[in-house]
């Protein structure tokens, strides 16, 4: 469901069946794949920002990685959080080679040089 909702938005999303990734690959495994494509990762797995060598397989793929805060959320839920910063979330891809954010309701979380999340200022956006 989500994806569909994003695709109805106009946004281009692949699912990890689209790019022939099966469901059980480990994320160290895919991330790097995904990243290497080009491609933005959008998630709920919080997991992957905690946890050491799946977070390495992001930095090191610098891949542009935007975690969902909260995976109870409905599909419905979090396509509407997707698309409030979608203007944001292009920004960041735009200006950053690679980048570790979060998305919560009201505001964007990106992880600086320290690990600290921060939060993205519309004023840093120009």
């Amino acid at each position: 469901m989500l994806p569909t909702a994003l695709r109805e938005a106009g946004m281009q999303v692949f699912t990890h069946a689209d790019l022939d990734i099966p469901p059980d690959e480990f994320d160290v495994v895919w991330i790097p794949k995904v990243a290497a494509r080009g491609l933005v990762i959008l998630t709920a797995d919080r997991r992957i920002r905690r946890e050491p060598l799946e977070l390495r397989a992001v930095v090191s793929s610098r891949a542009w990685y935007f975690g969902l805060s909260r995976s109870d959320r409905s599909a419905a839920d979090n396509a509407e959080i997707i698309l409030r910063h979608r203007a944001t979330i292009e920004w960041l891809v735009h200006k950053r080679r690679s980048v570790i954010a979060q998305l919560n309701a009201h505001e964007v979380l990106v992880r600086d040089r320290k690990g600290k999340l921060v939060r993205v200022r519309a004023s840093e956006r120009g």
